[in-house]
This record gives C-alpha cells, structure tokens and sequence, in this order.
C-alpha cells in the first residue's frame, strides 16, 4: 500500500501536534489559520511550503483530526481521537524488521487464531505480515527470519488480537531450503 504525499504530510503535522502540548498564546483562536500560524513554528515543518501548510491546517480542522480549545487570551490544540488513529496507523506503516548483517539462523513463526467477529482486524493483520515481507506458509501461519517480535507485539495490540497471536522462534524447518532461497540466505 502506498502513502500518498497528502498522507506523509498529514502524518507530519499530526505527529508534531502530537509530540508537542501546544499553547497557541501567540495566535489564539479556534479556526484552521490559528492552526496554520502556529504549526508554521515548528522546525520539523519547515520545509513545508506555505500552500501546503495552509492546506492540511484546513483540512486536518474540516475533518476534526485535532481538537482546538480556547482559553481565554489562549488556545489549546490537541489531537483527536480519529487524529491519533491516523498517527498510530503512520506508525504501524513505518514499521520494518531489522534485517541482520548476519542471520542468527533462527526463523520466527507468527500462528493466529482470530475469531470472524474481528475478520476486518484478522485481515489487516495479516496485510501487514505480508507488507512486513513475511511469507504465508498456511491459513493463519507465516515465517521470517528476522528479529521482529516487538513489531509483531505492536502490531497484534494495534489490530486488538494480542490474545490471539503466538510468536515461535524455531531454528530449524523442514522445507527450509525454499524459505532460505525466498529471503537470499545461505
């Protein structure tokens, strides 16, 4: 799945909102403008072009990703909850297992059992095991070879199904040679 530019950049001044308790003292006020001046502050949005800023300041206040409170002769901007389901989700797609310089002949089984009740949460897991370059071996089964339980742990209490997921750390399989050939390794 790709990420559009409008999402990258979304995820950028969501995740600077999030990273920072903002005051807005110097430009209160409870609109999209108010929101502008004040992102334009951070140095992580810099290179932002004003057009762009202005832009996801509107839409970022039009979809109530952040919540702007104000205060008297101060604002408070804050993300939303739907906000910090968009910053959590950036988070979970920036995710990638370490690939080792030298691999510790260990494979890493991931097995799930997720009832049909969570089918859209079974899914999205499994999209991204596969987006994490792992393979599918059976139904509810896949293997890779790298370092990846506390992407894996992150992933499963993102999806709600930690109580469904088993990681096993095994240093042999028995078609093995297929699965060392996918990943390039001797």
């Amino acid at each position: 799945m790709l990420v559009s530019r409008r999402g990258k950049l979304l995820s950028r001044v969501l995740s600077t909102i999030a990273n920072a308790a903002i005051a807005m003292v110097r430009h209160p006020g409870n609109t999209s403008l108010s929101a502008y001046r004040t992102m334009r502050e951070f140095e992580k949005l810099q290179d932002i072009s004003d057009r762009q800023l202005r832009s996801i300041s509107s839409y970022i206040v039009a979809k109530k990703y952040i919540r702007i409170t104000k205060q008297g002769n101060a604002a408070e901007i804050a993300l939303s909850e739907s906000g910090k389901r968009i910053v959590a989700r950036q988070a979970l797609l920036a995710l990638k297992p370490q690939k080792q310089k030298v691999w510790d002949l260990k494979w890493r089984i991931v097995i799930f059992d997720i009832p049909n009740q969570l089918k859209a949460a079974r899914d999205g897991f499994a999209a991204m095991l596969k987006r994490l370059d792992f393979i599918h071996v059976q139904k509810s089964v896949f293997i890779s070879p790298y370092p990846c339980e506390e992407e894996l742990e992150v992933i499963a209490d993102y999806f709600g199904v930690t109580d469904c997921v088993e990681i096993i750390i095994a240093e042999r399989l028995m078609n093995e040679r297929k699965y060392k050939s996918h990943f390039g390794l001797k």
